[in-house]
């Protein structure tokens, strides 16, 4: 389900079968976080928790971006515990810096060329 093209979520057809799984897959994820989920009519409201959670096929099918082709960086310098210890990290494509914005589970890019993505869940702990 793209953006831009509303259905009555409670009125799905048969050609609507990828939705309907994936509102069933949204509804037992819901199921395990209280509040995190309203679907009524042509809306889905949704913690970004449970933006994060959706498999790949799911997530298309209701019209969220893909999952984070970046890969995310980290290294240390200093002993943990000590004044001198930092932590640095940074999100990377292709061997250059990337500097998306992170709202919720959606990272945003800069570039006109590239759509926004969505992070797994782990990443959003």
């Amino acid at each position: 389900m793209t953006r831009g093209a509303p259905r009555n979520l409670d009125r799905l057809t048969p050609e609507d079968k990828s939705l309907t799984f994936a509102l069933a897959d949204l509804r037992a994820l819901g199921d395990a976080h209280p509040g995190a989920l309203e679907i009524t009519g042509d809306t889905i409201r949704m913690h970004h928790a449970l933006a994060a959670k959706l498999d790949s096929q799911a997530a298309e099918a209701i019209g969220l971006p893909p999952l984070v082709d970046l890969v995310f960086r980290t290294d240390v310098e200093g002993a943990l515990g000590t004044p001198s210890f930092r932590i640095y990290h940074e999100w990377v494509k292709n061997g250059r810096k990337q500097l998306p914005s992170r709202v919720g589970a959606i990272l945003n890019r800069e570039s006109p060329n590239t759509t926004a993505s969505r992070l797994f869940s782990w990443t959003k702990k």
